[in-house]
């Protein structure tokens, strides 16, 4: 509620980097921090102003269970007063408050309506409000729609002179960038309100970004140090009497003990939180602490019980459109049911998270989902569907290439685009379709050479209104791209992204003007061979377990070779010769060993002829 929310992004890193990199003071800020007062105000119950002022006291501290109701009363007072006016405000926060037991879809909707009319575009606190509630409802199912709602946000409340309203409207904007592949402008607006909310004393907006800081060393595997954090978000909740209960940090320190192998402490955490979210009817924050309760108890061999809590889970993000928690359930319950041979509910699981996955406009999750699909159908012999969901999820990974600078070059990116690059190229040569699989390689490794050779240095970016207009068009292109199943039509859509990107590059207002991103396609096999001499080969390794491969190609003949030797004992022969070699010790058997495992692929190599 107005920024609390539920969301917990899979790799917010961006939140830990910005605070190491360049707000090291804060974490000393945060430890020493004082008890907060609690408010004692009183308010008079027969004003209505009062009562919406103590409604709004509450929100801001993430406490919709304590507005809800007041929101209820005032609105009924101003509505047998007349004033039409602050009844809407009322109504909007009270649907705010009470988000959780509705659709969100529809919410979004109702607050779009209000907001096309005369009466809020005329008013601008009011226009604000509606703008402030409609974001965080659409960055649960439309997070381009919430891109321009506070952008929108952002501009009207500078204008205001509202200082928490901008700093919040940052804030989430960079969660929003975070989303769209744009981690360096993400980092900077997440780092900035976070200084801001400490330094205005916006408790509520800094128990949320300590919750993301908890999220961030938790994606990076810190736990004891997510623990510090969420640990510290409960403290300045609890130091505050008015707050709410910071379900994210809860449910962030639960998932961090059970990653830390501390069962019954987690449990004892997320049972508080469960009983906690049905008890002020938080549907939202049911449905994630009971994922993590089916994770805790898949951990502890439990599985029939993680696929109850897991189910619920599903169940009730589907009965509210909570799309991203939907598509992060339902891709767990597919990875279980893969598992135990249940290939039909695994696939049904995985659609569902997919389409989940289009409807928000999640650029990370969509290639995950797409690809754990892709490699779904395969083993169920349906390779014409493996191989367009493959397609699909390539044309999506371009759409990030074209949108952030140098991001095969950055290690997670690579880490997930190489999943599906793998699956693509294993699948080809299963199919012994040897075009498909030297452009799944090409696609990735011929990329992430070229980034590294051109990548483009972080710049200045430029705040105007036609530079908005482009990153605007960007991003519609971008959810339509991700909406699309037909390749004909992602192609063009391709095209007209490049187009996109070279005019924002003309808008970028520093000098040199950064050079325009294009989607670099893979040379055909063909004229690869063409340019190879009689007695030249090439050989390419592809690493995997528990089986290698080989890709060779001469002028005449193509062949991918199966090694019997997987990633891990080639990394690590590799390794051994390495460090004799640096430790100038003999090593010549370790070499010998080597040669002779990657020679073979050469010797046995299965030759394709022009057969794609």
């Amino acid at each position: 509620m107005f920024g609390e929310g539920r969301r917990r992004p899979q790799a917010f890193t961006l939140v830990v980097l910005c605070v190491v990199t360049g707000i090291v003071g804060v974490w000393v800020i945060l430890r020493w921090r004082q008890k907060m007062p609690s408010s004692n105000r009183k308010f008079a119950s027969n004003d209505p102003k009062a009562i919406l002022a103590e409604a709004n006291h509450f929100a801001f501290l993430s406490n919709s269970y304590r507005a809800g109701p007041l929101y209820a009363k005032a609105e009924q007072m101003f509505r047998e007063r007349g004033d039409k006016r602050d009844e809407l405000y009322a109504r909007i926060g009270g649907l705010r408050a009470e988000a959780e037991t509705m659709s969100f879809v529809k919410l979004s909707d109702f607050i779009g309506s209000q907001l096309a009319k005369p009466m809020v575009q005329n008013d601008p606190e009011l226009k604000l409000w509606c703008l402030t509630a409609k974001g965080m409802t659409d960055i649960e199912v439309n997070v381009s729609a919430a891109e321009k709602d506070w952008q929108a946000a952002e501009v009207l409340a500078r204008e205001l002179k509202e200082k928490p309203w901008e700093a919040r409207a940052k804030g989430e904007l960079g969660l929003i960038a975070f989303l769209q592949g744009d981690s360096l402008k993400a980092g900077r607006l997440v780092g900035g309100a976070l200084l801001s909310a400490i330094k205005t004393g916006d408790v509520g907006a800094e128990i949320r970004y300590l919750e993301l800081l908890g999220n961030g060393f938790e994606v990076q595997r810190r736990y004891e140090e997510a623990l510090m954090a969420f640990s510290h978000a409960i403290s300045v909740a609890n130091s505050c009497k008015d707050c709410g209960f910071p379900y994210m940090a809860y449910e962030g320190r639960g998932e961090a003990l059970t990653a830390l192998s501390k069962p019954d402490d987690a449990r004892s955490t997320l049972t508080k939180c469960l009983n906690r979210a049905r008890r002020e009817r938080r549907q939202g924050h049911e449905a994630q602490t009971l994922i993590l309760l089916g994770k805790l108890s898949l951990k502890t061999g439990d599985e029939a019980e993680a696929i109850n809590e897991m189910e619920e889970a599903a169940a009730i993000a589907g009965r509210f459109n909570y799309y991203q928690l939907d598509e992060d359930d339902l891709f767990e319950l597919a990875q279980i049911y893969e598992q135990r041979g249940e290939l039909a509910k695994a696939a049904q699981r995985l659609a569902a998270a997919r389409d989940a996955s289009m409807r928000l406009g999640d650029r990370y999750s969509l290639p995950r989902d797409l690809t754990a699909l892709a490699r779904l159908e395969a083993r169920l012999g349906k390779i014409q569907a493996a191989e367009s969901l493959y397609d699909e999820a390539e044309d999506i990974m371009d759409a990030l290439v074209m949108n952030a600078p140098g991001p095969y070059s950055s290690s997670s990116f690579v880490g997930e685009a190489s999943a599906t690059y793998l699956g693509d190229f294993e699948l080809a040569a299963q199919t012994n379709n040897m075009n498909r699989a030297f452009r799944a390689l090409e696609r990735a490794r011929g990329r992430t050479i070229h980034d590294t050779l051109e990548r483009r240095s972080p710049t200045k970016v430029p705040n105007t209104p036609a530079y908005q207009e482009a990153e605007n068009a960007i991003s519609a292109v971008q959810l339509r791209l991700m909406r699309s199943e037909d390749a004909s039509e992602r192609a063009r859509l391709l095209v007209d992204l490049e187009y996109q990107e070279q005019k924002l590059a003309y808008l970028n207002d520093i000098t040199p003007p950064r050079a325009p991103m294009r989607l670099r396609h893979p040379v055909p096999l063909r004229a690869v061979q063409a340019s190879l001499a009689p007695d030249e080969v090439i050989l390419e390794y592809v690493l995997d377990d528990p089986h290698s491969f080989c890709p060779s190609v001469t002028r005449k003949t193509l062949g991918i070779t199966k090694l019997n030797a997987g990633r891990r004992q080639i990394e690590g022969l590799t390794g051994q010769y390495l460090s004799q070699v640096k430790a100038l010790k003999p090593a010549s058997n370790l070499a010998r060993s080597h040669l002779a495992l990657l020679k073979s692929s050469w010797k046995n190599r299965n030759a394709l002829g022009d057969k794609d």
